[in-house]
């Protein structure tokens, strides 16, 4: 069944989720943090999406400002989400679409282990 484009059971589960969440002593973004371990900004870097694009980029003959240029989109925007640090599923797809690659192959998505090791690796960096 769908709701407003929406798969029922995605919709039914994000607005439990959304309940739990709010529900929550220290809120939406501590129960994120402590359920699936990410949630908080910024964002670590990761580094291999960053490289994946910008190979791409590289194959253009391109740089990110040439990019968000083309894109309409601001230059630190369009870094950030290269490097992962902002989250943006349409603004990946966008880079993926222009750069005539998979989204999925571009801006994989992390689980929380990965997320939390990335974030061990910027401490440790700094």
């Amino acid at each position: 069944m769908e709701v407003r484009g929406i798969n029922s059971d995605l919709y039914n589960e994000n607005n439990m989720t959304k309940r739990v969440c709010q529900q929550h002593k220290g809120g939406c973004m501590s129960f994120l943090r402590e359920t699936f371990g990410y949630g908080s900004r910024p964002y670590p870097l990761d580094r291999e999406r960053r490289k994946k694009v910008m190979v791409a980029l590289a194959e253009r003959d391109m740089n990110i400002s040439d990019l968000a240029r083309c894109l309409g989109l601001a230059q630190a925007i369009v870094s950030q989400v290269i490097s992962g640090r902002r989250l943006s599923p349409k603004t990946e797809q966008r880079i993926a679409d222009f750069l005539g690659k998979s989204a999925e192959k571009l801006f994989p998505l992390r689980t929380p282990d990965e997320i939390r090791k990335m974030r061990q690796a910027e401490e440790n960096a700094a």
